[in-house]
């Protein structure tokens, strides 16, 4: 009797065990993701003038999209030596696994935590692993939202900038704004990212009057396709569809008159720069 209780109890500690380290296993609790965020160039001043010192972090999954988006509202500062840094327990919200993917958007936006230049952002993402509490998953670089060129037609304007440099290559494309001087913008189509290559969008049909344009940048969110949009955009430019035909258009009818057409050909920045001369067939 004595050795029959003596295996009752081996096996129910033998039990608890497992179960203790399945619980363990799922669970995964205090991983804390940490990174640095510098400024434009490296930049690692203290201060107001570094935009990475008043940066906000969101962190997300990409292969788990369910998981609840993180917020970190306010970055470690950089000190002179050290950039600025983010750090989340994300398994105090996460039930993560090794192997599950995270993604880390850094912004800089006006009237947030006292910065009052233009927006900046960049990113950061890396796979989450068994390393103890914390996880270095790097760094990124504070860049700024891109800057617009308009080019206003008779019932068009043609909407270009440079894509960022994205070195972690996380943005998927742009979404281009647009309302009236002084109004609400509202969203009007997408561009594709091409890090540092002249991007565009060409806004068509119409009537005259004054436009305005804005952009945001889209990271990728999960695995499907989903985005995430920054909350800040890109400084607002204006101007005008004319309602006239421009000097090109009146010089192509004049020679339509004398049998020959005009084709215009769109240059990889966007705009119609390159006029192509050919003989009516």
């Amino acid at each position: 009797m004595k050795k029959m209780s003596f295996v009752a109890i081996a096996l129910a500690l033998w039990l608890m065990s497992v179960a203790l380290v399945g619980f363990t296993a799922q669970a995964l609790p205090n991983h804390v993701v940490t990174g640095a965020v510098y400024g434009p160039g490296g930049n690692v001043q203290p201060g107001a003038a570094n935009p990475a010192n008043a940066a906000n972090a969101v962190f997300y999954s990409t292969n788990q999209p369910s998981y609840p988006l993180l917020t970190e509202p306010t970055l470690t500062s950089a000190d002179g030596a050290l950039p600025a840094s983010f750090a989340m327990d994300v398994g105090a919200s996460w039930d993560w696994l090794p192997g599950d993917e995270v993604v880390v958007v850094i912004e800089t936006v006006r009237g947030t935590n006292g910065w009052t230049g233009v927006n900046y952002t960049t990113s950061v993402d890396g796979i989450l692993a068994l390393t103890g509490a914390n996880q270095d998953i790097g760094s990124g670089t504070t860049e700024t939202l891109p800057g617009l060129t308009l080019l206003g037609g008779s019932d068009y304007v043609n909407v270009t900038w440079t894509g960022l440099l994205d070195a972690n290559v996380n943005i998927r494309s742009y979404t281009v704004y647009r309302g009236p001087s002084g109004g609400p913008l509202a969203p009007i189509g997408t561009t594709t990212q091409q890090p540092g290559a002249s991007r565009w969008y060409n806004d068509t049909g119409l009537t005259p009057g004054n436009y305005c344009y804005n952009l945001a940048a889209n990271y990728r969110r999960d695995a499907s396709g989903g985005l995430y949009t920054t909350t800040g955009r890109s400084e607002t430019r204006c101007t005008s569809a004319s309602g006239a035909n421009s000097a090109a258009t009146s010089s192509a009818a004049a020679l339509r008159k004398n049998g020959t057409t005009c084709s215009w050909r769109a240059t990889d920045s966007g705009r119609c720069r390159a006029r192509l001369w050919s003989s009516a067939a």
